[in-house]
């Protein structure tokens, strides 16, 4: 309905540009919005995550971070705007789940002058300057099994949607052939953190730990 121009298209007056996958999850979005945000932020630019806020405890928009990190708790913000807002300082992060409105609201108070939506290559009604979509190779050589049977939300045809494919490179497997341009995302490791303060790994040698992965596939993490 989008395509066939049924149902409008906003535009908000900053460029917008969106992050997300075709899949379930566990594909580096929230890492690839970090990345962004702080390399726009470096750039000169005031950047602006929008995000839904997966099952936070609020309702309507809520401004997550100003730019000096969180405002609210993380229960009401949702897990992953919570550490965005406390990862990048210069970036503010607003949640709901109608991510036009909350960046007109954005835009009202003055946050910024770009906008990153956060898992938003489905969310048909905001228009985006730049369409992102992370690619788990794995997945993609598999089928495209749409839910409830399967971790797909469309086929993969609907990759053609999208500017640029951001593919985890995995080492076991290729580099999958897309019908658009595809860069490789290599994940690396930035360090151990209690809260916002960095841990050196020689303070844990010797120790037991217990690790947790709260995070989409943990195998990436362990």
């Amino acid at each position: 309905m989008y395509q066939s121009g049924l149902l409008r298209t906003l535009r908000l007056n900053h460029p917008v540009v969106s992050v997300g996958n075709l899949t379930l999850g566990g594909t580096g979005k929230t890492p690839l919005v970090i990345a962004l945000a702080e390399r726009f932020r470096d750039e000169g630019f005031r950047p602006v995550i929008l995000s839904r806020g997966y099952r936070r405890t609020s309702k309507g928009i809520v401004i997550v971070s100003r730019g000096d990190g969180p405002l609210v708790k993380w229960q009401e913000s949702g897990d992953e705007p919570f550490l965005i807002a406390r990862r990048v300082p210069g970036a503010s992060v607003v949640v709901g789940a109608d991510r036009y409105q909350a960046g007109r609201l954005a835009q009202h108070e003055g946050l910024g002058d770009l906008f990153l939506l956060d898992d938003g290559f489905q969310h048909r009604g905001l228009y985006r300057n730049v369409d992102l979509v992370t690619v788990d190779p794995v997945e993609w050589m598999g089928e495209d099994r749409l839910l409830p049977r399967g971790r797909w939300r469309e086929p993969k045809s609907a990759i053609r949607r999208a500017h640029a494919a951001c593919v985890q490179q995995r080492p076991d497997t290729g580099f999958p052939k897309l019908p658009i341009p595809a860069f490789a995302v290599t994940t690396s490791i930035n360090g151990i953190y209690r809260g916002c303060d960095r841990i050196e790994s020689e303070r844990l040698a010797g120790q037991e730990v217990v690790a947790f992965a709260g995070i989409a596939k943990p195998e990436r993490f362990f």
